[in-house]
């Protein structure tokens, strides 16, 4: 985010080219750029990470070696998130703790494994798919109590935004808690 606000992300995707030899005072200007976000980048990272890529020319270098390098760990995060999400259940956890724990996952894997834009439709379809999936997640991951609500909710169609989803059950939980004296 820092990249972006300071308008500097270009020094690590390259779209911000080093000007020639020739134009001294852009070359300049473009060297303390290029140096600060490699500061920047050098130390967000740990020690030894950063010592590592210290002596990379230039932010670009130092980003793409840590892009490459860290490839296959976001391969293995999305697996363990994938399960973790699997796995999630409500068990003691109040609903807004269950639904909270599984936001997270869902945005840490969006964020992993984001949906490529394009004009094609296929952006459409995947979100709906996604959206889909979060919904039954939710559901099938609540207590045997929020089966009535669970089984109107799955009969609804289409199927309601996970968010709303998510109100409906809380509604259910406040309700109950309600007639159970809480």
């Amino acid at each position: 985010m820092a990249l972006t606000v300071k308008n500097k992300y270009g020094f690590v995707d390259g779209s911000i080219k080093k000007p020639s030899e020739e134009d001294i005072d852009e070359l300049q200007q473009w060297r303390r750029c290029n140096s600060l976000v490699k500061t920047w980048l050098v130390s967000s990272i740990s020690k030894e990470i950063a010592a590592s890529v210290f002596y990379c020319d230039g932010a670009q270098a130092i980003w793409n070696e840590l892009r490459e390098r860290f490839s296959q760990v976001n391969n293995v995060q999305l697996f363990q998130i994938e399960n973790e999400i699997h796995d999630c259940v409500q068990g003691t956890m109040s609903v807004r703790s269950y639904f909270t724990k599984l936001k997270g996952l869902w945005d840490e894997r969006d964020i992993l494994c984001p949906i490529s834009t394009c004009n094609c439709g296929v952006t459409n379809e995947e979100l709906s798919y996604r959206e889909t999936q979060k919904t039954i997640k939710l559901l099938m991951g609540l207590t045997e109590s929020f089966a009535m609500t669970r089984g109107q909710i799955l009969m609804m169609d289409p199927l309601p935004k996970v968010s709303k989803d998510y109100s409906l059950v809380l509604k259910h939980e406040c309700q109950r808690d309600v007639f159970a004296g809480k």
